[in-house]
């Protein structure tokens, strides 16, 4: 299986390292182009890639191409593929908010597209990717493309009706998180504790607390039932996120980075 990736930045150079680390393909089936030749020298003197800045050259010798682009460079690049003879090959998009019949109407309604939103800790083998096929999409297309997000994480069909919320929730979710882990570890500093034994307290804390969540199957309220005793310092605790609004400014993250998802496409 010969793939090739057109956009070298974090989440093109993550699956190209997942890739390679998982044997899905070899060094010689593997393809990247980025129009940054340093970012290119990088990746091929860390991973030994075959790398180019011709993006023709890359759907040329693949059989599936994944196009890792930032959204506003989509319509170049499409305006770029039209001369290139897109017809086997299968098309993996993971430009947020760009939907599939935005490369059916610059390339033709006949090509093979899967759309997928992954997110960032693919960097680590630890994502999750949810993928949507295009109507040209057979059942064995599609296995192709979940085995190179496997590689990254776990994988997730779904409807490409659900993506932009998909992107609020799993795409900008590592943010949010980060967000309340930066508080956490601040309001531990302020109560005294190093920055080190800080930051440590709250990884491990969300680490644990995210495979507990795994793990168990459980429903978060019963994870919360479990922690939280009469009287105690944990229902104090949510009680105060309570009354400053924590749910509702969640939802409201959630909501906005919706409707921005939306936008983009």
């Amino acid at each position: 299986m010969r793939i090739g990736i057109i956009g070298a930045g974090q989440m093109g150079g993550a699956l190209a390292q997942g890739l390679l680390e998982k044997k899905v393909v070899s060094v010689d089936e593997l393809f990247l182009s980025d129009v940054r030749v340093e970012r290119l020298d990088e990746l091929r003197q860390q991973l030994g890639l075959n790398t180019t800045t011709h993006n023709n050259q890359v759907v040329e010798n693949a059989e599936i191409v994944i196009i890792a682009v930032k959204p506003q460079h989509l319509k170049g690049l499409l305006n770029e593929l039209q001369v290139v003879q897109v017809t086997d090959q299968i098309l993996v998009s993971i430009v947020a908010g760009a939907k599939i019949s935005v490369y059916e109407q610059f390339l033709g309604e006949s090509i093979k597209i899967v759309r997928v939103m992954p997110n960032s800790p693919c960097q680590i083998g630890y994502g999750v990717s949810v993928i949507s096929p295009g109507r040209n999409v057979s059942f064995d297309d599609l296995e192709k493309v979940k085995s190179i997000f496997a590689a990254v994480g776990e994988v997730i069909e779904l409807s490409e009706d659900y993506l932009d919320v998909v992107t609020a929730i799993s795409g900008s979710g590592p943010a949010f998180f980060y967000y309340f882990a930066e508080a956490m570890i601040e309001a531990g500093i302020k109560a005294g504790l190093s920055r080190e034994v800080a930051t440590r307290l709250v990884q491990g804390t969300m680490v644990g607390s995210g495979m507990m969540m795994k793990k168990t199957g459980k429903h978060p309220a019963l994870l919360i039932d479990m922690v939280t005793s009469p009287g105690g310092t944990t229902i104090a605790g949510l009680e105060a996120l309570d009354k400053k609004g924590f749910k509702a400014a969640v939802f409201k993250a959630v909501e906005a980075a919706f409707k921005r998802a939306k936008e983009l496409g």
